[in-house]
């Protein structure tokens, strides 16, 4: 197995949230989408903020929504476009830290009182609450927050303040002429914005190549999918997690390269003779001399990941697996694969 020549990073692995739907079904209080006009994402610190914005950009304007994308700080906000499809849009996209949706403001006593409404609705009597804030210019973080707090105070009788365990999270930040004030309806993707590095992902359509692939996006790389096309079902699965990863990342970041012909091998062999960048692939340990003819140009630090994290990265998704596991031969526990990251 080659080495890379720099140092392997490891893959930030987070659950996916529930749908908006779902959290707002668990709050009856969180039923007035109308008081909404702002959605936020904060950046996780991973990758480059102008790549993260860069590509909420392109999403709204492939999914045909009117908004505005502007940067306050390390948070973006999408204005103009209902915030209930938007949110569900960049809860997937790597990168996102956390996305909360509400109003803007040019005050921080506007911003006050725009999450004195905001409490309202998502804040049951005697509940729990934190609010927290970024300020890049004028007032400190702590005042601005320190506003907010004592608006949802007055807003509800019995409201708790509670940073370790709150039940609804606010958040605000302004700039000293333009802010937001929001409630935080679920936690992103996590891992780092999709930049220019581009990895390529041998895939077959299962679930420990689309992990892979997943877990490649989150690292930063843009990704280009190769498949050989082995039958009809595996094109069909491969096509299916195309279409998954294109509506959670911008699309200008995912190709798809189809190599058909006789002999998986050897097609892959003969593919990866041109390629020679770094290779994202998944191979169960007794195959990992496989890798090595197939991928001998890519630098490829060796991970062995145990089946459950596979499993918590594929679940993210949403796929049905393509499920050949019954093929595979089993040594030891078998509770470990071989996969290759390109480094």
């Amino acid at each position: 197995m080659t080495r890379s020549r720099c140092p392997a990073r490891p893959v930030e692995i987070k659950s996916m949230p529930r749908s908006l739907g779902q959290r707002l079904k668990e709050r009856p209080h969180s039923t007035h989408p109308g008081l909404l006009g702002t959605t936020i994402a904060r950046w996780t610190g991973r990758g480059r903020l102008e790549d993260l914005a860069d590509s909420i950009a392109e999403i709204m304007k492939v999914e045909k929504k009117r908004a505005k994308v502007s940067r306050l700080g390390r948070t973006i906000l999408v204005d103009g476009a209902e915030p209930a499809s938007v949110s569900g849009l960049l809860e997937g996209l790597p990168g996102v830290a956390w996305v909360a949706v509400g109003r803007s403001s040019g005050s921080i006593q506007g911003l006050a009182a725009e999450l004195g409404r905001l409490a309202k609705h998502y804040v049951k009597p005697s509940g729990t609450f934190a609010v927290r804030a970024e300020s890049t210019t004028g007032s400190k973080p702590s005042d601005l927050a320190g506003a907010g707090t004592s608006a949802v105070l007055d807003a509800v009788r019995g409201a708790r303040v509670s940073e370790s365990a709150a039940r609804t999270v606010f958040r605000m930040a302004f700039d000293g002429r333009h802010g937001v004030a929001a409630v935080e309806v679920g936690l992103g993707a996590g891992g780092a914005a999709m930049g220019d590095r581009v990895a390529d992902c041998l895939v077959s359509g299962g679930m420990h190549s689309s992990a892979l692939t997943w877990a490649a996006m989150l690292s930063g790389y843009s990704v280009r999918l190769v498949h050989a096309k082995t039958s009809e079902e595996s094109l069909l699965a491969v096509a299916r997690l195309y279409s998954e990863l294109s509506r959670r990342a911008d699309p200008r970041k995912i190709g798809l390269t189809i190599l058909q012909g006789e002999g998986t091998r050897r097609i892959l062999s003969r593919w990866s003779a041109r390629a020679g960048g770094p290779v994202f692939a998944g191979f169960h340990a007794e195959c990992h001399g496989d890798y090595q003819r197939i991928a001998k140009n890519a630098e490829s630090p060796l991970y062995l990941l145990p089946e459950e994290e596979f499993a918590k990265l594929f679940s993210m998704l949403g796929l049905t697996p393509l499920d050949e596991r019954e093929k595979w031969r089993r040594g030891g526990r078998g509770a470990a694969r071989a996969a290759s990251f390109g480094g």
